[in-house]
């Protein structure tokens, strides 16, 4: 069955990746907490390169290696890399980088990079669900101000009603939490020192009052000083 492997050029990154761990090796990131279980992964792993490399745009390959190598055996790396290659050519396909960012967040716990590829799926799909999952991984790493620009951008390309105010509800939320964020920049820069809650703000005349989470929670700050709602960005019972 996978004689038809070695048609993969040698210098394919895939190639590379798939040869790296003996067969013996059940997972790369063993923090990961993916069962170990007796699973040829190397040779699993080229036959999908291989069926991706000579069809690229081959969706089951792509379906496959993210629901068979992520959660049991957490080779998160690999599973991303393969998948670059569907984003690459399947440039339709919104689940990909849904899959890749889910992956960034869920596993590697990298904000950022989840960010960056759920930005893709939100742009390609065009679902509120996504444009707001992308700005929540924006503010998440510290990017509030681009998650902002972020969804402006997409409430001017949305011409669904429902969908556009469900992305201005985002937007009020998150140009709150900007609001708060350089206030608490402003109050470090001041006292050398994290303000212990936001009332502390107030005392110290950087913000008239707290501004209202459309969402219906509360604006507070975490150990971090990191501006957080009781909402979450999802709406409370009472709304």
């Amino acid at each position: 069955m996978f004689c038809f492997l070695w048609i993969i050029p040698q210098r394919d990154p895939l190639f590379q990746i798939s040869t790296k761990n003996s067969i013996t090796s059940s997972k790369i990131d063993p923090d990961l907490g993916g069962r170990k279980r007796d699973i040829e992964f190397p040779n699993m792993y080229k036959f999908m390169a291989a069926a991706t490399y000579l069809d690229p745009y081959n969706i089951d390959a792509y379906y496959f290696t993210e629901a068979a190598f992520t959660w049991e055996l957490g080779r998160i790396k690999e599973v991303n890399t393969l998948l670059e290659r569907g984003l690459e050519w399947r440039t339709w396909d919104s689940l990909i980088p849904f899959f890749i960012g889910f992956n960034h967040f869920y596993f590697l716990r990298d904000f950022s990079s989840a960010a960056r590829y759920m930005k893709i799926t939100a742009e390609r799909s065009k679902n509120p669900f996504y444009v707001n999952l992308a700005a929540r991984f924006l503010y998440e790493s510290d990017e509030t101000a681009l998650a902002i620009d972020f969804i402006k951008a997409m409430i001017n390309e949305t011409h669904n009603l429902l969908m556009k105010r469900d992305m201005e509800k985002r937007l009020r939320a998150l140009e709150a939490v900007h609001y708060l964020e350089n206030a608490v920049l402003n109050f470090m820069a001041r006292f050398n020192r994290e303000p212990q809650n936001l009332e502390e703000l107030i005392k110290a005349g950087l913000v008239e009052t707290i501004p209202k989470d459309p969402y219906g929670g509360r604006f507070y700050l975490d150990e971090k000083a990191k501006v957080r709602t009781t909402s979450k960005f999802a709406m409370t019972s009472d709304h």
